[in-house]
């Protein structure tokens, strides 16, 4: 009656309902680890999204299931993936392989975008402040195709965590060489034949705000994954996975420094973005969480 395509509801409501969890998670340890419990009932709606996802599906052909935590927050990891794999394939070959057509999504680029955002929010709220996050995640795994011998192709199982790390990483493409620059610099500062450079190359050009975002926002959760808990047995293979996706840093040992100058270059991006007490709230936790990392 009122003229909005249904489906416009549909997209309102989905973005309402992950902003409301965003806001209930944020530095809420009682919220996070609720959606860390093992409940029977997710088993439907990790099904739902599954059969409406690309994950479901393969271009290598075959079939293959995938784990899948049975809590709130497996839920939540496998609409980032389906909102992920809208845009990428398998989220990882695909994603550098820009020649592939990619098929026609219903749902508007902007949605997507959100819900990426909203979906990264809300997996980082929970695995900044408890242990258990991590624990959930890493019990998912995805597929994806592999490359065989003589041009075959065949269906992997990756973990997510994993599979995740490396995409977040190819979001950096278009301004990595930035990054590199940044994170092998001493104290994470440019100087200003650097920056003059990366201002010629227009490595951080219009229209790239959106992927530094993300990209901000998906290193803000790989820089919680990677934080030290007490009495936690998962933290080593998880770490292990997460800076094996990292490019190597020129000068450097550590490949945690490309997470550093990612989020550098985050904070960097909200200073110029936001003014006053919003920058602040969103920029001392990240400083924080820089320091931290540091001392991995």
């Amino acid at each position: 009656s009122s003229g909005v395509p249904p489906q416009k509801h549909t997209e309102e409501l989905i973005l309402s309902c992950l902003k409301a969890i965003t806001s209930l998670t944020h530095e809420n340890r009682l919220a996070g680890e609720s959606l860390c419990k093992e409940r029977s009932w997710c088993d439907r709606y990790i099904n739902i999204v599954a059969s409406s996802s690309e994950s479901s599906k393969s271009d290598c052909g075959g079939t293959s299931s995938v784990r899948t935590a049975r809590s709130c927050i497996g839920i939540i990891f496998r609409v980032l993936e389906q909102m992920i794999r809208k845009n990428c394939g398998d989220g990882i070959k695909n994603a550098k392989d820009k020649s592939k057509p990619q098929k026609q999504h219903q749902l508007d680029q902007k949605v997507i975008y959100d819900v990426r955002i909203f979906c990264l929010s809300i997996l980082t709220n929970a695995a900044e402040t408890g242990k258990s996050a991590r624990r959930e995640l890493a019990k998912c795994t995805v597929r994806v195709c592999a490359d065989g011998e003589e041009g075959t192709s065949s269906v992997e199982q990756r973990p997510a965590i994993q599979w995740l790390a490396s995409w977040i990483v190819d979001q950096t493409c278009a301004f990595r060489s930035s990054l590199v620059a940044l994170s092998s610099s001493r104290s994470n500062q440019i100087n200003g034949e650097e920056e003059k450079k990366r201002d010629d190359e227009g490595d951080l050009a219009a229209g790239e705000e959106e992927s530094l975002n993300t990209t901000g926002n998906g290193f803000l959760l790989l820089a919680c994954l990677l934080k030290r808990w007490k009495d936690c047995s998962d933290e080593a293979p998880v770490r292990e996975m997460i800076l094996d996706e990292m490019p190597q840093v020129e000068g450097s040992s550590k490949r945690v420094q490309y997470i550093i100058a990612g989020l550098n270059a985050f904070l960097n991006f909200y200073h110029v973005s936001l003014d006053g007490a919003l920058s602040d709230a969103i920029v001392t936790p990240v400083v924080k969480l820089i320091d931290e990392l540091k001392q991995l």
